[in-house]
Order: C-alpha cells, then structure tokens, then sequence
C-alpha cells in the first residue's frame, strides 16, 4: 500500500493511506514521482472503462492533491514486465520488458515522451543490455544508471 505523510514545522506527519489508492480495493505498490513532482506512477489493478486492468497508472499533482488515477495507455503496459518505471526530466521513462526482439531474458527500453504522449519503448542497447535479466534505475537528468543484472 502506498502511503503519504506531510512535513510541517520539521516533523513528519503519521503515515496515511494515499488518497489515490483508498478506495482501491486492490492495494497499490512500486511509486516513482516524476523529477518535477508534477506526477506518480505506480503499479496496481483496478478498473477502467469497465474493465479490471492490471499495470502502470498514474496521478498528476493538482492544487492540494492528486488527480484520480489513470492507466497508462494499453500499447505501453503490454510492453511492460516491470512493475515499476523510472521518470526522469522530459517525461521520458525507463522501464524493463521481456520482448523476443531483445537482446536477453529481460532488457531496459527507454520511451520518448512526445508531444503529449509516450512513444513506443526503444530497446537502449546490447552495451547495456545482456543475455541474461537487467534492470536499472536512472538518475533524473540521465547522468548516470544503476545497473541489476541477474543470471
């Protein structure tokens, strides 16, 4: 379960169920907010257009809270084997996906956000990826990567 907790004065609030994820039913995990803090992805099931779909959705900051959640559109969570992705400035994301077109069991792709809208993952390459599982985190500003290969 995702929760949330305000700073006030120096101290830290009680750890409160996120609003977002309330009234769920399902639980939520894996967050990652955007390097502007303008939006959380995180992993969870729920329903969408009377359909239970299980995947990447988000929430984008608004005035005093958080917008209702949305599903990352289909073409994106069907490509996705993570249950977490990484945002970095430009909206871009780094995710990890077991595609037959890959170089190993399980590679990094990065997906271009572009005019609105996040552009089919590209694979980042056999430099990075190997035959076996990779993973990573990225640092917001794409300086640097921290690499998980796993045999």
């Amino acid at each position: 379960m995702i929760k949330t907790m305000k700073r006030k004065k120096d101290r830290w609030s009680v750890p409160a169920d996120a609003e977002f994820v309330k009234s769920n039913g399902h639980g939520a995990m894996n967050p990652t907010i955007t390097p502007n803090g303008d939006r959380i992805y995180f992993h969870t099931t729920r329903k969408s257009e009377n359909k239970t779909k299980t995947g990447i959705w988000y929430v984008d900051r608004m005035a005093d809270s958080w917008s209702e959640a949305r599903y990352l559109h289909s073409e994106f969570n069907q490509q996705v084997s993570d249950l977490d992705v990484h945002p970095v400035t430009g909206g871009h994301l780094y995710y990890g996906a077991s595609i037959k077109t890959g170089f190993g069991k399980h590679d990094i792709y990065r997906s271009r956000f572009h005019n609105g809208k996040l552009e089919p993952g590209i694979n980042i390459g056999s430099i990075i990826n190997t035959a076996e599982n990779d993973s990573c985190t990225v640092a917001s500003d794409e300086s640097y990567m921290r690499l998980v290969q796993k045999k």
